[in-house]
């Protein structure tokens, strides 16, 4: 199961992202959640706890983990004929190695991830000082959507703290989860990033995926506000303004489920409640980025620089 937290920076997605895979963690400690910070402000591992500065941890997208991890996914799919021909879209086929993530010693966890428990953590990554200038964010992304095009996540969670506002767009990320969860706070602009999300995902044909959470309720006008620009179906409910959050967030106390409010814990028991329901096919989720493969490899700068890459889909391969 595929959980990916997006909307306006500062809407709060960082906090839920972290309130949500540690909620999942403490009511099926039998089963891996893998926690993946995917934005350009890295703040999940702060609210989960961990501490990268005093870690041996490496970004997913430093240039030296992407090479490795791109070779390791390579294996012995034939159909990449070049490690610099593994795209953003580039799909698993035959001979390619998939990250089972039920496996608490897969490579990616065991080589690009933090563990506490039954947590799992990566980062892909911010700007780094010698690339200033010379990169797009994007383009780190790509690593985070190659891994998630070659797991598996039976069994297990992968919750993403995304990228802010519609950049899940500009890829395959957007094609690749079960559930997007659009955090909203009482103002309009929040709105107004929802809106720009909803009519993108109508769009690429996957609006039912989307779904909404208030976040940063102080009051019922505040309530109101939200019920009142969201409709019943994408709502799972309403977070109120948290002074714990705020004190995690400033590193006066760690994240404790115990100090919310009632109303609080039973959104995240929506949340989960809803994403229950929900049956997830790999397959799916394939045939959606082959459609996205195909669209990235027909643009002309990708065919003069890599050529042909349509034959990288392989419709023998199944999960």
């Amino acid at each position: 199961m595929r959980i990916a937290f997006v909307g306006k920076g500062g809407s709060g997605k960082s906090a839920l992202s972290a309130l949500f895979v540690t909620y999942l963690s403490n009511k099926y400690p039998e089963k891996n959640v893998y926690a993946v910070d995917a934005d350009l402000n890295i703040h999940l591992p702060r609210y989960l706890g961990f501490k990268l500065k005093s870690e041996n941890f490496t970004y997913l997208s430093d240039s030296r983990s992407m090479q490795d991890i791109r070779n390791y996914l390579i294996n012995k799919n034939t159909r990449i004929k070049h490690v610099d021909h593994f795209r953003k879209t580039t799909p698993p086929a035959i001979g390619s190695n998939i990250v089972d993530l039920t496996d608490k010693n897969n490579y990616i966890f065991k080589n690009y991830a933090l563990n506490r428990k039954n947590i799992f953590l990566s980062v892909v990554g911010t700007y780094s000082k010698g690339k200033i200038g010379q990169s797009c964010y994007h383009d780190h992304l790509s690593i985070f959507e190659n891994i998630l095009s070659h797991s598996l996540d039976r069994n297990s969670y992968l919750v993403a703290d995304m990228v802010a506002g519609i950049d899940a767009f500009s890829g395959s990320l957007y094609a690749q989860f079960d559930v997007l969860i659009v955090v909203v706070e009482p103002s309009r602009a929040s709105f107004e990033v929802f809106d720009q999300y909803l009519d993108l995902a109508k769009e690429a044909d996957i609006q039912d995926l989307i779904r909404v959470v208030g976040n940063k309720a102080r009051s019922d006008d505040d309530v109101k506000y939200i019920l009142k620009l969201i409709s019943k179906k994408y709502l799972l409910g309403v977070f109120s303004y948290s002074k714990h959050v705020e004190n995690v967030d400033r590193g006066i106390e760690n994240l404790d489920l115990n100090k919310l409010e009632k109303n609080d814990f039973d959104v995240l028991a929506n949340i989960d409640a809803y994403i229950n329901k929900i049956v997830v096919d790999e397959n799916s989720r394939l045939k959606r980025l082959y459609d996205v493969h195909r669209k990235y490899v027909s643009q002309d700068y990708v065919l003069k620089r890599y050529g042909d890459l349509i034959s990288q889909i392989d419709n023998n391969f199944k999960f």
